[in-house]
């Protein structure tokens, strides 16, 4: 799969760079950034799914130790390619990849030497069709949501290259550093995920609604550390690019961002109950309405009547917002129907206040 995603990347970057409005003097920097990235595709996957595995038997502290070795990898490569090698962009992209190829071997050795149901026998590899059809039925609109972020994602970013090159460096060294809020409120999806759907394996469902509320409240810590960046926002902007105009850019969209990130917690809370909960289908149908749909309108009619980067980055949280309402109605009654299939044990009504 990643080889396949490679190759239809590496063929389709240039084009689609070319679509969003690249301004022709980064266009060659970020073509040969994207066949670099694409190159790396199949380590990203395996990362991925190896470290899945793993979180599902309930081993989230080794994916995170990976995640920290591959971490420290990406930033002394960058170091090395960028200031002694002076590979420019080039450098950027292959360390990226380099530590993407780290933490996937590192996850293959862990599935490899396992003792449980997760082993790896590599003369075994095979499409097991039954689980397969299981993982596409789950797997598939998961993955098309995913797909349908990135083209609302890349409709936004076009519009932000008609602002200019200051504009497209402002927006990508905030973009670098809400990566790491945002990782935390990918950590918030998969634990809602891993732990609901444990314990709704095992028919414990109290614990179900337990995972859900500290998630949340782990969403509020998230919040905390985005206000906390944004606090710092000028001089963490200032170690990316010391261009005033950039800095300016760049905080333009951090106010927004990291003042509002922990809705997207939120929304990431409730979208991955539902998955755990075995309803993958009706959050990837909201999702994309609320997140793909809903920002390609915001841009084609909210944006025009007031064409400011400030105006095109609300799109965020108010789609985010949007998700989360409905997503969370929908979590509402999925709870209450599990809870009310509980012949003489506790009803959602002593947990959860009545609709």
């Amino acid at each position: 799969g990643g080889i396949f995603m490679a190759a239809i990347g590496f063929m389709l970057c240039r084009p689609i760079l070319k679509l969003m409005a690249t301004p022709t003097e980064i266009l060659p920097k970020a073509t040969v950034y994207m066949w670099i990235y694409c190159a790396g595709m199949p380590f990203v996957i395996i990362y991925n799914f190896g470290s899945s595995v793993m979180r599902a038997l309930g081993d989230t502290r080794r994916p995170l130790i990976f995640m920290l070795i591959a971490g420290m990898t990406n930033v002394l490569l960058n170091l090395f390619f960028v200031l002694v090698c002076h590979w420019d962009v080039a450098g950027v992209a292959v360390a990226t990849k380099i530590s993407n190829a780290v933490s996937a071997v590192l996850v293959l050795r862990v599935l490899t030497r396992s003792r449980d149901a997760s082993r790896l026998f590599w003369n075994r590899i095979k499409i097991h069709w039954g689980t397969f059809k299981d993982l596409v039925k789950i797997g598939l609109p998961a993955g098309l949501q995913g797909c349908c972020f990135s083209i609302a994602n890349i409709t936004i970013q076009s519009t932000i290259n008609s602002f200019g090159p200051m504009a497209i460096a402002g927006n990508t060294s905030s973009q670098s550093l809400e990566g790491i809020v945002n990782t935390c409120n990918h950590a918030a999806y998969t634990t809602a995920i891993s732990f609901v759907g444990q314990n709704h394996g095992a028919k414990k469902y109290k614990r179900i609604l337990k995972s859900i509320i500290y998630v949340a409240i782990f969403v509020l810590f998230i919040g905390v550390m985005g206000w906390g960046f944004y606090a710092c926002g000028r001089s963490l902007l200032n170690i990316y690019n010391p261009n005033p105009e950039v800095i300016r850019y760049g905080m333009m969209r951090f106010k927004i961002m990291m003042m509002t990130y922990f809705l997207c917690g939120l929304m990431n809370d409730v979208t991955g109950a539902l998955r755990g909960l075995g309803y993958s289908i009706a959050p990837t149908i909201v999702t994309l309405t609320g997140a793909c749909f809903f920002r390609i309108a915001w841009i084609m009619l909210i944006f025009p009547l007031k064409p400011t980067m400030q105006t095109l980055i609300f799109s965020y949280p108010s789609s985010w917002t949007m998700v989360t309402i409905i997503n969370g109605i929908l979590l509402y009654f999925v709870l209450r129907k599990m809870f009310r299939k509980e012949a003489g044990k506790t009803h959602l009504g002593t947990l959860l206040p009545r609709a």
